[in-house]
């Protein structure tokens, strides 16, 4: 059973759900499965808050050729994807250096 967290209108509200629930929430995390990494090998908290922090991202302001935007639009609806994902992923996979590049062959 998993716990369904409402909307609390102040935090006393919360205070008292927390205090209401605190065995459930305790079961839960008893019986919770560990985060486990790309072999299966279970994290440390360390581990977990470090690829965290690698996924964050930060919005930027780039003005590109109204042609480039275009062609991504289009490349990117051929793919049932939008075009800042799509422009998102080239950039990504050009910044992985050489490696990266020849892998795909380019």
């Amino acid at each position: 059973m998993s716990l369904k967290m409402p909307k609390f209108k102040n935090e006393s509200e919360e205070a008292d759900w927390w205090y209401a629930n605190r065995k459930a929430v305790e079961r839960e995390l008893r019986n919770a499965k560990p985060v486990t990494d790309a072999n299966g090998k279970p994290m440390t908290v360390a581990a977990i808050v470090k690829e965290h922090a690698a996924k964050q991202t930060q919005a930027i302001s780039l003005r590109l050729p109204v042609a480039d935007i275009e062609r991504a639009k289009k490349q990117a609806s051929a793919r049932g994807i939008g075009y800042q994902t799509l422009i998102r992923m080239i950039l990504h996979e050009s910044l992985q250096g050489p490696q990266t590049q020849k892998k795909r062959g380019a």
